[in-house]
């Protein structure tokens, strides 16, 4: 887990670089937002086939 805050409120305790420690390169960079309430799954049988 990673504390942060929300990018939006605190640019620099709001982002994070992840840094490879073998050779220093940047592996990620990313910022946080606000978390996501719930992720809701439609019925697969109600939805399109798109091949």
């Amino acid at each position: 887990p990673l504390a942060l805050d929300d990018y939006t409120d605190n640019r620099r305790t709001g982002s994070f670089i992840l840094i490879d420690p073998a050779d220093g390169t940047t592996l990620t960079a990313g910022m946080a937002g606000e978390a996501f309430d719930t992720v809701s799954i439609t019925d697969a049988s109600t939805e399109e086939d798109w091949v």
